[in-house]
């Protein structure tokens, strides 16, 4: 009997244990999902300039945006779409090229990459991409195309003038229009090779 007890009590403490357990995490959970859903309405208030400035990951686009003259398009009360290139993009390239296209000779150069990054208008590309079977063509700033199609999984991949294929990581909804994240820079067609010469 003693043997029966003390295993009922065992029981019974095992299950408070684990009912315990399972209460504290639903607990948690609301909370978690509700600051994330917090934080990302406060993101959609931001201007899509404002939230490059603020994001230490695109401190290098924001630059060749700056000294390109492009930056205060995206600080006007116009809508864009940015393809931005956060600052592993741009560490992949030679450093050498990077610090040739900051030279005043090679502005205008640095422009067209800079414009290469933004539409003048917002581009929700799920939504663009199916109803146009997965595949299409969108003219950028400086007046070049990006093909723009749908890959394996639902994946967005963009082509420059080079026929360079990037990754869309992420999409990130502001209050302006739309910055989705890519993995890396676009470049106009031959321009970075007439830097190099």
């Amino acid at each position: 009997m003693k043997r029966e007890s003390s295993y009922n009590w065992l029981f019974w403490i095992v299950v408070l244990c684990f009912t315990t357990s399972v209460i504290s995490q639903e607990k948690e959970i609301p909370q978690t999902s509700e600051s994330s859903i917090n934080e990302e309405k406060v993101i959609q208030t931001l201007t899509i300039s404002k939230y490059l400035q603020f994001n230490e990951e695109y401190s290098t686009f924001v630059k060749v945006l700056k000294e390109s003259d492009v930056f205060s398009h995206l600080e006007s009360d116009k809508k864009f779409t940015v393809f931005a290139p956060g600052n592993s993009a741009f560490a992949q390239m030679p450093a050498n090229v990077i610090d040739e296209l900051f030279r005043k000779e090679n502005h205008v150069k640095l422009k067209s990459i800079a414009e290469y990054h933004i539409v003048n208008s917002i581009l929700n590309l799920n939504e663009e991409l199916f109803k146009l079977n997965g595949s299409t063509n969108i003219v950028a700033m400086n007046n070049e195309i990006i093909q723009i199609t749908v890959g394996a999984e639902d994946r967005i991949l963009i082509q420059d003038a080079n026929n360079y294929p990037i990754d869309v990581m992420e999409k990130i909804e502001l209050s302006n229009g739309i910055i989705y994240r890519i993995d890396a820079v676009l470049l106009p067609q031959v321009d970075v090779r007439m830097v190099l010469r």
